[in-house]
């Protein structure tokens, strides 16, 4: 499949529709080798779909509340799945079983989750303010990172791994945290409600972020800067992210809109609805080629060049 390009961009329509039941979806991501999209789902479970046909390959059951984050190891060998139940817990993926839970021991749901570039640890956002790094060989505790950022609704790493960046509803700001240290770094203010999505683009040279307020935000990883926005949307930006050459930019709010944008112009390229149903998250295929939504309404759509 053709790798998506601002020269053929107007030519991404939707490819598959993958229906989970009534549901709505809370996450989607798509395996390292681009042949299955995980989901994750406020019905309890995890689970793995076939990337070319849509069709179930196995469901990970075992959490008792809904699950907000899913994320792959690098190798796809493994997943992460955190859920209001207060654990996260790892999978084999070949196996469907479970290697290790951890429980947080606080009364807040776990509401993010990402594994590491080197795929050695795993890193969790909670209701309670605090972000945590796990061992994934163990699950133990390695690293805690404590700012201002309310209950976090999104951590992410950088390329190198050497940073990770915390986002959180319950304030206005994201922030950056040294991954070895737990030493915060700087904050990335800008934002006038709830920091709930961040990314790191390819080069790890910036940061973009969306807000429940509709607000996109490009801000410099060395600084802290806020480098430009991307203006459109008007309710919360459940999902953002780059193309993996970082060209392109892709967003998806409650406002029922993908939005497809212009790194070097800011300006919007693209607009994607799918029958008006909020946008709960996104993900892009690694080589490119497809994009994936998670809406409200329990179903996932591919999109892609035909």
């Amino acid at each position: 499949m053709e790798a998506i390009t601002i020269n053929n961009i107007g030519q991404v329509q939707a490819i598959m529709v993958i229906r989970t039941g009534n549901h709505s979806i809370c996450s989607v991501e798509f395996s390292p080798d681009d042949n299955f999209v995980l989901v994750g789902s406020r019905d309890r479970t995890v689970r793995l779909f076939d990337a070319n046909t849509g069709i179930e390959v196995r469901q990970f059951i075992g959490h008792t509340g809904p699950v907000f984050c899913t994320s792959f190891s690098p190798d796809g060998s493994l997943l992460v799945s955190v859920s209001s139940d207060k654990t996260t817990r790892l999978w084999n993926v070949t196996e469907g079983s479970i290697v290790w839970q951890f429980k947080s021991g606080t009364a807040y749901p776990i509401l993010a989750v990402a594994f590491s570039p080197d795929g050695q640890a795993i890193l969790t956002g909670a209701g309670d303010s605090v972000t945590r790094l796990l061992e994934t060989k163990t699950g133990k505790e390695l690293q805690r990172y404590i700012g201002r950022t309310g209950h976090v609704c999104a951590v992410a790493f950088a390329p190198s791994g050497q940073m990770v960046v915390v986002a959180g509803g319950g304030n206005y700001e994201a922030a950056l945290f040294n991954t070895a240290t737990g030493q915060e770094l700087r904050q990335l203010v800008g934002h006038r409600m709830g920091v709930i999505s961040a990314a790191f683009s390819p080069n790890g040279q910036s940061i973009l972020t969306g807000s429940y307020g509709g607000t996109v935000k490009l801000f410099d990883t060395g600084t802290g800067e806020e480098l430009c926005q991307f203006i459109g949307h008007c309710e919360a930006i459940k999902g953002v992210a780059f193309n993996p050459k970082g060209q392109i930019i892709l967003t998806g709010s409650v406002d029922g809109t993908l939005r497809l944008w212009d790194m070097a112009t800011t300006l919007e390229i693209k607009r994607f609805v799918w029958k008006s149903s909020p946008v709960n998250h996104i993900a892009v295929r690694f080589d490119g080629a497809c994009f994936a939504s998670a809406h409200r309404n329990g179903e996932i759509v591919l999109w892609g060049l035909e």
